[in-house]
């Protein structure tokens, strides 16, 4: 096995209409969609494609349904390109208290009640199921956010096996692990952590490409930030802003919008090819769980064991 860091990618967002989940914001093109199989086709590779249900309640058979024009047609076009493109759950609304969070929010340490979650889980697999699918295998937590002991247990119920969330996190900080506008001389203060392992799940860390959500054709100096995120990962600076050992993380996260257009698959054509020469671009998903444990295996990190029946 290529004993180099190894590269896999999970997007997130699949499925929105808009760049954020309110509404009110620029329109995803179906154009993103196209891009991505493009590129699993040029790198023969896989890409997790992260959804969340209501917008493709197509049915309308959960009370929060927001189907959009292109539902349907996304819906037709992942069943033609599983061995591409794989489906992951991304929650159900993405929205909470009318904030882009949906079980936990890490900024205010908030917990959705439990009968909440359930709830929101359920209706996930009242879509799936009314759309002649499987509750998919992974779990993206939107924004990061899952409480322990509650959603991954609830998700364990439904058959999901794998639940990927970025784990060591700042209130002060932004997703991408830096620090948001006027934050930095609070970027010493305690962290958020979320565990490594579950007794339901086997826990995917994973690591932002400092890409913002909103951007349909990311620049030079955004390729820059996205090119050390992965070949750059500091050990002393995640000690310096985090106090921890440099986690290895399972995937790379990106956001469907980063997709949207020509310059945009051009710029990730060039970005793949040049991370080549020193990461591995990881074929598959299962693949890439064997790279994960093989790497935390040795001295970075410990790998977790996985949950009972999944070895």
């Amino acid at each position: 096995m290529d004993n180099r860091e190894p590269f896999f990618l999970i997007v997130d967002d699949g499925a929105f209409r808009h760049v954020y989940p309110c509404g009110r914001s620029t329109e995803i093109p179906f154009t993103a969609y196209v891009n991505i199989l493009r590129l699993t086709k040029e790198f023969d590779i896989q890409i997790v494609l992260a959804c969340t249900a209501s917008f493709m309640d197509v049915k309308r058979v959960t009370p929060g349904a927001k189907p959009h024009a292109d539902s349907g047609r996304l819906i037709d076009f992942l069943g033609k390109h599983t061995d591409r493109i794989i489906l992951a759950d991304h929650g159900y609304s993405h929205r909470w208290r009318e904030r882009y969070v949906e079980f936990h929010d890490y900024r205010r340490d908030e917990r959705r009640p439990e009968p909440e979650q359930k709830q929101h889980v359920e209706w996930c697999a009242r879509i799936y199921q009314s759309l002649g699918l499987p509750f998919p295998e992974i779990f993206v937590a939107p924004a990061h956010g899952w409480e322990p002991g509650v959603t991954d247990r609830l998700y364990a119920t439904q058959g999901v096996r794998f639940l990927s969330a970025v784990l060591w996190l700042k209130r002060t900080l932004s997703e991408t692990g830096f620090p948001a506008p006027r934050a930095w001389p609070l970027i010493f203060q305690p962290h958020l952590v979320y565990p490594d392992s579950s007794p339901w799940l086997t826990i995917l860390p994973r690591q932002g490409l400092l890409i913002p959500s909103h951007l349909a054709a990311p620049g030079r100096t955004e390729w820059l930030k996205a090119r050390l995120a992965v070949t750059a990962r500091s050990r002393a600076f995640s000690y310096l802003l985090h106090r921890h050992q440099a986690l290895q993380p399972h995937n790379y996260m990106a956001h469907i919008m980063n997709f949207a257009t020509d310059e945009a698959f051009r710029g990730w054509v060039r970005f793949l090819m040049k991370i080549s020469a020193k990461v591995t671009l990881v074929p598959t998903f299962a693949e890439s769980l064997v790279h994960w444990r093989a790497l935390s295996t040795g001295n970075r990190r410990r790998a977790p064991a996985l949950p009972e029946g999944q070895e």
